[in-house]
């Protein structure tokens, strides 16, 4: 599908992945391995690999408040721009590919603009490519929604909040976790998952 080729490339979360896997072969068997892009062959150690990740990282994601969902994707600067609940999972995966100032400020901004009672919007509601009817059953025509076409447009996806709340955690420092009171972090998140609790209660799928 043409969302799909869209963000086959660099999404955040998969180059986190990626960093995360190389720098773990890197302890293991440090060998030089060859990545083939078309005619082009490059060949580096997985210690490289993982240290060309790390240093280009910053660059290629961060857009000022918040780090974007793609890069190179091949669909254009807006759609590798977008702000996305993906990168709270890439700063989980590997935090340590984050300016900790930068992840802070992009937390802040996710939560502004993607907050809702329950879960993430998975995209921009201002933007032309919002569709939040996902329905995997839909046969029709519509190149937009056909056949859950849309999965990436605009449904609101709950485990992503999961991975905010683990980054929130991630950003602070021990120290400033006792300063602040780890009680005080407690009651935020408790608040946060209050609405989910209530509609695992009442839902008739509860068991």
């Amino acid at each position: 599908k043409q969302w799909y080729q869209r963000r086959v490339r660099a999404a955040i979360e998969l180059v986190s992945l990626c960093y995360l896997t190389v720098t773990w072969l890197a302890k293991l068997d440090n060998r030089t391995i060859g990545i083939t892009t078309g005619t082009r062959t490059v060949s580096h150690s997985y210690g490289t690999w993982s240290r060309l990740i790390e240093g280009n990282f910053e660059g290629a994601f961060w857009n000022g408040y918040y780090y974007g969902d793609t890069h190179g994707s091949g669909a254009g600067r807006q759609r590798d721009t977008q702000c996305r609940p993906n990168q709270a999972l890439a700063m989980v995966i590997a935090p340590d590919l984050f300016d900790q100032d930068k992840m802070r400020t992009a937390l802040l901004t996710m939560k502004m603009s993607y907050w809702d009672r329950l879960a993430w919007q998975r995209y921009p509601q201002k933007t032309n490519f919002y569709n939040p009817y996902y329905d995997n059953n839909n046969d029709t025509d519509d190149y937009h929604t056909s056949n859950g076409f849309n999965y990436h447009q605009g449904p609101e996806w709950v485990w992503c909040k999961g991975f905010y709340l683990r980054a929130v955690l991630l950003n602070y420092s021990q120290q400033e976790i006792e300063k602040k009171d780890l009680s005080a972090f407690e009651d935020r998140f408790t608040k946060l998952l209050i609405p989910h609790r209530s509609m695992i209660s009442k839902s008739p799928f509860r068991g």
